[in-house]
């Protein structure tokens, strides 16, 4: 679901060498600072490289060349995952740095112009499905999942499900905690303009509109657990209840 393949064109500066190295990923960081937007920053992997002075490429035969180098995706996961590059190693104050400045994640993104052959079944089109938001700096922080609420459509149709309000598109996981946000607080914590400046959008994940297979969040199927294994799970529910009371007033 997550892997897909891409291939790094490489050539030398005198035309004379030519190769190509193709190779798995399963996500794609893509740099924020001095960047505004994901198609923005996608686009610069298009930009060729130029791989010279210390920087040479180095052939099978162990010889170092002028070279310039090119990527492009040959194979689009179904879920695709993009890492934003938070995070940099400041050399003046050798210490790790978090980039917190205001990043705009696209509910929707076409890689169509990365893709080595667009073809009509080809996976270019995707719609986000959740992001991973980091909460602190450079050295310390929280993590914070968000996953687009799977029955938002059918709310605003008017059915019922298990999360009822049709104006909350975003489910919040904060370790134990779940709750339903709009559109509006889901945009302050994960494109970095919340109000304490320390919370933005760390991994992105990008569902194809190829894909049709559902990923339900909550299943409908009752889940059928061993006697030992529900024991445990009762005896912590109970100790969670009591620690969550032990100070309330009855």
């Amino acid at each position: 679901l997550y892997t897909g393949k891409i291939v790094n064109f490489i050539e030398s500066s005198d035309h004379s060498f030519k190769t190509q190295i193709e190779e798995p990923f399963v996500s794609i960081p893509i740099p924020i600072d001095k960047h505004k937007t994901v198609e923005e920053s996608l686009k610069l992997i298009l930009t060729p490289q130029h791989l010279f002075g210390n920087n040479q490429y180095t052939k099978p035969d162990g010889s170092k060349i002028d070279a310039e180098s090119h990527q492009k995706i040959v194979e689009s996961p179904p879920i695709l995952i993009i890492q934003l590059a938070r995070f940099k190693y400041n050399q003046s104050t050798k210490s790790r740095e978090k980039i917190n400045s205001m990043f705009e994640i696209p509910d929707k993104i076409d890689i169509s112009d990365l893709l080595l052959n667009n073809k009509g079944e080809s996976n270019s089109n995707y719609t986000l499905n959740g992001v991973v938001v980091h909460r602190g700096d450079g050295n310390h922080g929280h993590y914070i999942s968000y996953i687009k609420n799977p029955n938002y459509k059918e709310e605003k149709e008017g059915r019922r499900s298990a999360f009822s309000n049709p104006s909350y598109k975003w489910l919040r996981f904060d370790d134990i905690d779940v709750s339903e946000v709009d559109e509006k607080s889901f945009e302050n914590e994960s494109f970095g303009i919340d109000s304490t400046g320390m919370s933005s959008g760390y991994l992105l994940f990008y569902l194809s509109d190829n894909y049709k297979q559902e990923i339900p969040l909550l299943s409908k199927e009752k889940v059928q657990f061993s006697s030992e294994l529900s024991l445990l799970i009762n005896k912590d529910n109970e100790l969670y209840l009591m620690e969550k009371s032990a100070f309330t007033s009855s």
